[in-house]
């Protein structure tokens, strides 16, 4: 079963140190990972300059 699934459907059976785990750990890394695709996506709309 997905994490998600067992979130929505079977939480009251969720340890909360395990996702609080997961979110600690995974989240930093997301956050980077996001970051990064806005900034290329940021610098691909800006116009060419010089031309």
């Amino acid at each position: 079963m997905s994490f998600r699934n067992k979130l929505t459907h079977e939480y009251v059976t969720i340890n909360d140190q395990l996702v609080w785990g997961v979110i600690q750990s995974n989240l930093p890394v997301l956050l980077e990972q996001c970051t990064h695709l806005l900034s290329d996506l940021n610098e691909a709309q800006r116009p060419a300059s010089g031309s």
